[in-house]
This record gives C-alpha cells, structure tokens and sequence, in this order.
C-alpha cells in the first residue's frame, strides 16, 4: 500500500497522507509514490479496481539508445489534495494534468499555505549518427488557397 497518499474515488483526489518533514517539506517521487505505489493498491483492492486508474505513464521505452524519459499524466478531473498543514509540496518528476485549466494540487480544506513545486527532467534522447547521409530532399512544394482566399505554401518530404 502507498505509503504516501491514496486515491479517493468520491472526490477524485490523491490524498497526501504524509506529514511534512522537519523543514516543512513533503516529497512525492512520481514514479515511485503516484505511478508504483498506486498500481498496487489499485491491483490490490477490488473496490479501487472498478474505476479508470488516474496516471497515465508516456515513454519509459527502451530503445537500441537507452531508455527514454517518463513522463506521467493525471486524468481528468484528478487532483492532488495536500495534507493539511502549512508546507512545501515537491512533486519530483514529469506529472501533468491532461487539461492545462486543471490544477495539479487543489487547495487545502483548512485555511494552510501550501507551496507546491514541481522538479522536472528533460526527456530528449540523443541520438548520435556519425557519418549519416543528409536527410532527402523535399519530394515536392505545394501551394493552395484556403476558403477564406490565403495562400499557403510548404512541402510535402513523405508520403505515406
């Protein structure tokens, strides 16, 4: 079970469940508290399992490079609730919600100051080619009129 918070179904919320440390502070790894964590107690509980699990894991893929980032999406209309105290909430990792009006954290119940930060990683893969052939030339350059009588022009480089 999570340690850290759980998933309240009623009110599609995480709950934050642990108390702040002695600066105040409250650490929650996304893949180990919301993505891990989570899928066992949603795995483990029957009444949890009759809903949608709220995370959604993008990347993570291993590729003949390494391994791409992870970045974690929050589903609609899911929230964190904090714990209620006076804090500073660091979510560490890529977690977003799926709509950019929706808060990630939503205020406390009780009148409490809570900072919420986010750490995030970039997740762009190098990829070295060495002595690769320059990319195609374009296969051909296209121009049209859009109903409202703008021209537009660009290429087409694939054809699929």
């Amino acid at each position: 079970m999570g340690a850290k918070l759980y998933a309240d179904t009623t009110n599609k919320t995480l709950v934050v469940t642990l108390a702040p440390d002695v600066n105040g502070r409250i650490y929650v790894n996304t893949q180990i508290d919301v993505w891990s964590d989570l899928i066992e107690d949603w795995e483990s509980t029957l009444a949890l399992r009759r809903f949608t699990f709220p995370v959604i894991a993008i990347g993570g893929q291993t590729t003949s490079t390494g391994k791409l980032g992870t970045s974690y999406v929050l589903r609609e209309p899911w929230q964190f609730a904090p714990y209620e105290a006076d804090h500073e909430f660091v979510i560490d990792g890529n977690l977003a919600t799926e709509l950019e009006t929706t808060l990630l954290v939503r205020a406390t119940v009780g009148g409490y100051t809570v900072a919420a930060k986010e750490k995030v990683s970039t997740l762009v893969e190098v990829v070295e080619c060495g002595d690769a052939e320059p990319p195609a030339a374009p296969l051909m350059m296209v121009k049209y009129k859009d109903d409202l009588g703008t021209v537009h022009t660009g290429v087409v480089s694939d054809l699929t």
